[in-house]
């Protein structure tokens, strides 16, 4: 090898760490298995083609620039595999997306109070606050407890008042989320669904989208 060679093999070198590290911290399933869920691989069917739509419309901001998505459908409708998409397309445009699984998200931040050794509270909260877009897959799978409403209607705020852009998949309509413990998350509803603006709200209507268990 030359050795005006070496310089640009370094680049390369350098190049890959960053873009490896950019996959990582968007904690998007597939990031080390390679088995992305992305727009190209998602297959349409009669119900999913308004979400498709506006999940394309969302990830390239071309549409009317609506800060929020809430993809709703039952399990298995292809929401999660939307979510994802988003992610790897906003990725690929050089933004730095969030994707966080709800039910896992919270058991992270209660560990992370207890448990000295991984990543402190304040580090979890702020890679959900200030990363964009953050992706919240499946609101309302997680335990109904006073502590889990405080802390997604915290993030859902602070993203929409940070002007961050945010989407969401659900297994819940709006009125399902404010029913919970009597009417107590009627205010993590209203932000998520956007009462006040600024969010597109799209029910998928498919049956089960999944093969081999995606959901």
């Amino acid at each position: 090898m030359e050795a005006w060679q070496l310089p640009a093999c370094r680049c390369a070198v350098e190049e890959e760490k960053r873009r490896s590290e950019a996959r990582r911290l968007t904690n998007l399933p597939g990031v080390y298995s390679g088995q992305r869920r992305t727009f190209e691989n998602f297959r349409p069917v009669r119900g999913t083609e308004e979400a498709l739509e506006a999940a394309r419309h969302f990830a390239l901001q071309d549409e009317d620039m609506r800060r929020a998505l809430v993809l709703v459908g039952n399990t298995g409708s292809g929401k999660s595999h939307l979510l994802e998409a988003i992610g790897w397309e906003c990725l690929a445009k050089g933004e730095r997306p969030r994707y966080e699984y709800v039910p896992e998200l919270l058991d992270l931040l209660r560990g992370a109070m207890s448990d000295s050794e991984g990543d402190s509270y304040e580090t979890i909260q702020d890679r959900c606050i200030l990363r964009s877009p953050l992706l919240l897959d499946d609101i309302g799978a997680e335990k109904g407890t006073e502590w889990a409403r405080e802390r997604l209607t915290r993030f859902v705020d602070e993203r929409l008042r940070r002007d961050g852009r945010l989407a969401v998949a659900t297994n819940l309509t709006q009125a399902d989320l404010a029913r919970r413990d009597a009417g107590a998350w009627a205010r993590l509803a209203s932000r998520v669904f956007g009462e006040q603006g600024g969010v597109r709200v799209v029910a998928m209507t498919a049956g089960d989208y999944r093969v081999g268990g995606e959901a």
